[in-house]
């Protein structure tokens, strides 16, 4: 891909009147960027193939959001598993929600993937409430993160006396 071309392989979609458009591209995969107009509020409901912008934005704004959205499907399409910014875990297609301690504790370890993090790390990452947590704490949050992500092609796997790694 040369380095002036992602807006070419997205679609330029107008918000809030191209709605239906909108559906029908995502219905096809086909990836978006939503042109908002400057009186209009934002899309509340983002996949992971799309992204907004002002309608007023220059051409770099377009090619850096455009280039967003191709990064995003290439993520998709390679099978990695990756989390939002609004703590929704994709991979294959799929995606789930995540609350707050379960996003931070499987970002730390989709970041080692294949290597041990201790339990003193797990519970280092962003736990609410800003104390440390106890180590059943972190054992419990990471069995819900276990049931959470079932049938996502990626597991939680216990290292016995050390903490948890990551395997697909």
């Amino acid at each position: 891909m040369s380095q002036r071309n992602a807006v070419d392989e997205v679609e330029l979609v107008s918000w809030p009147s191209g709605e239906l458009t909108r559906r029908s591209l995502a219905l096809s995969g086909v990836p978006r960027l939503l042109l908002v107009d400057p009186m209009a509020a934002p899309p509340q409901d983002l996949a992971a193939d799309e992204d907004w912008v002002r309608a007023t934005a220059d051409s770099d704004e377009l090619e850096a959001r455009a280039r967003r959205v191709l990064e995003s499907c290439r993520r998709l399409l390679d099978h990695v598993a990756f989390i939002d910014e609004h703590r929704v875990l994709h991979r294959c297609g799929a995606t789930v929600p995540l609350a707050k301690q379960e996003a931070a504790i499987l970002q730390v370890l989709i970041e080692a993937e294949g290597k041990t993090v201790t339990v003193d790390e797990l519970g280092g990452a962003g736990w609410v409430g800003g104390t440390a947590p106890s180590r059943d704490s972190v054992h419990a949050a990471v069995g819900r993160l276990r049931r959470r992500i079932v049938g996502l092609g990626v597991s939680v796997r216990s290292v016995r006396g050390t903490g948890y790694a990551l395997q697909r």
